[in-house]
């Protein structure tokens, strides 16, 4: 017996993430039952013969550095060994993002249908504006990552380009 799913970049289903790590633990997530790695096509099979039936289970994504479930989106499941899968399986969904220490750049991320997404914040350091730049590849959100200031980046590179707000 073995459970199922697949890992992708959020909201672009078809962008396969492989190499993620998968678990299956105690409803506590203490203990490790079982663990797997997504392969190149984004999905993962994992071996439960050594559980038995009727075991509750949790099913987690272990996101790799500098990854993150985005809000709104399953880090883990709750599962009992022998139950049927949900349809499709166990699905997990990562962004890329990083906070740089700005006065007024929040958060910086890579989400593949949206491009590079920056979130502003106010003086109190609290979230209020978020949009993305179209056209804008994972090397741009690469150059992000080593910049110096994010805000001097933004003004440099993103200032004059055509934004969505989010």
């Amino acid at each position: 017996m073995s459970l199922y799913g697949e890992v992708s970049q959020d909201y672009t289903p078809a962008a396969a993430f492989a190499g993620v790590r998968i678990e299956i633990t105690d409803p506590d997530q203490t203990t490790i039952y079982a663990h797997g790695i997504s392969n190149d096509e984004g999905t993962f099979v994992i071996d439960t013969s050594g559980i038995s039936d009727g075991t509750p289970v949790v099913v987690r994504v272990v996101p790799p550095l500098g990854w993150l479930v985005p809000p709104g989106r399953a880090a883990s499941y709750t599962h009992t060994i022998g139950a049927p899968h949900p349809p499709g399986g166990f699905l997990f969904w990562l962004i890329a993002c990083f906070q740089p220490a700005s006065s007024w750049v929040h958060r910086v991320c890579w989400i593949p249908a949206w491009g590079v997404t920056v979130q502003f914040h106010d003086r109190q350091f609290v979230p209020y504006f978020r949009c993305s730049y179209p056209g804008t590849t994972f090397d741009h959100y690469l150059a992000f990552l080593l910049a110096p200031s994010a805000g001097r980046h933004i003004w440099a590179f993103y200032y004059h380009r055509p934004y969505i707000p989010r």
